[in-house]
């Protein structure tokens, strides 16, 4: 098991409210729309290990701060995925090398339980593969975070990568630098503490910036 981490998750819950006069159906006698953002902040106790992320910011999320049975939450639409142009790729022992496709390594990246099968997901090789997850409604001010690597059995582990924040997916803020870092194994998971900036992210991103080029990830959460 990991070492245990706190991590403080912001949602916003934004919506819209237009009204209209009864009395009349001219432009000037509606009421203009508002927008409203109501916060919700909330502690988040989990330690992460090789079996389940249970309690992490991606597992709140999918279970609807416990309002829900567990929903992936990539596939219920709470958070994105983006990829490098080769890294979006799937392999597993059912299905083989599958390149480009978004979905199954999404839904990978984000799953609560590795589904088995040695899924993983693998990128082709170009320096600076990446991947992200976009957190949408949500921002974290982060201190720790978990990585599970290459379950394809190829031992291609993240060895010198960046773990890195942003508030709008453009701006990038280094919130924790591996170098030559052996923590990820096939049946090890990578567990990081961060030292918190203050900042709410809503967007992370993992940046390999070494060897192996083959950036594979078979789960993460924060």
């Amino acid at each position: 098991d990991g070492d245990k981490g706190s991590t403080e998750i912001v949602v916003k819950y934004e919506y819209l409210k237009s009204d209209k006069s009864d009395s009349s159906s001219s432009s000037e006698s509606e009421i203009p729309t508002v927008k409203a953002i109501m916060l919700t902040e909330q502690t988040l106790e989990f330690s992460g290990n090789a079996d389940s992320f249970e309690g992490g910011a991606l597992y709140t999320l999918g279970t609807c701060f416990g309002a829900r049975d567990y929903r992936n939450p990539f596939i219920s639409g709470e958070v994105d995925v983006a990829f490098s142009h080769d890294a979006a790729n799937y392999y597993s022992t059912t299905t083989g090398h599958i390149k480009n496709e978004r979905r199954m390594t999404g839904e990978l990246i984000c799953s609560q339980i590795h589904p088995g099968a040695n899924a993983t997901m693998w990128s082709r090789g170009a320096p600076g593969a990446w991947f992200s997850i976009d957190l949408k409604n949500a921002e974290l001010d982060l201190t720790h975070y978990c990585y599970r690597g290459d379950a394809g059995g190829g031992e291609n582990h993240p060895r010198s990568w960046e773990l890195q924040g942003s508030c709008d997916g453009r701006a990038w803020t280094t919130l924790k630098k591996h170098a030559v870092d052996n923590s990820v194994q096939r049946n090890r998971t990578g567990s990081f503490p961060i030292q918190s900036n203050g900042v709410y992210y809503r967007v992370f991103r993992v940046l390999n910036s070494g060897a192996p080029n083959h950036l594979c990830c078979s789960g993460i959460e924060f």
